[in-house]
């Protein structure tokens, strides 16, 4: 550290912050990614990892919900999995919980979610093809 700062380069704290999301990402399938699983796989303690995550910005439960969101956006974007599925997925025992925290993740329900994709494929395939018709 030179005046406080840390001696990283930007782009190297950019690279450890993405670091830190495919661990939780590869852990949010199996258990509960806590904080001493991760900064375990790093090879850190706990207090660098959130003191490195705290250099740009950045907390531990903020990178988990993080993850957490793009799991759940791109889970729901398959309208065939339920809800409730999608919830356990991403480490929520209750689809109520989950769908308070996807309301504040995004300002949609995972319901309204769906229906916007939806619409929004629709949209961008345009409008049925009119039959053509072969003059007489």
């Amino acid at each position: 550290m030179v005046d406080g700062r840390s001696s990283q380069t930007p782009s190297c704290r950019g690279e450890f912050s993405r670091d830190v999301r495919q661990i939780v990402s590869r852990l949010l399938t199996r258990r509960h990614p806590n904080i001493q699983l991760v900064s375990g796989a790093l090879g850190i303690s706990a207090r660098t990892l959130q003191r490195r995550l705290g250099d740009v910005g950045l907390t531990y439960v903020s990178v988990v919900a993080q993850v957490r969101a793009d799991m759940a956006r791109q889970m729901l974007a398959d309208p065939a999995p339920k809800i409730g599925d999608v919830a356990r997925a991403v480490g929520y025992s209750h689809a109520g919980h989950f769908t308070r925290a996807f309301l504040r993740w995004t300002g949609l329900t995972p319901r309204e979610f769906r229906r916007l994709q939806r619409k929004m494929a629709r949209d961008l395939s345009g409008p049925p093809a009119a039959p053509s018709r072969t003059a007489r």
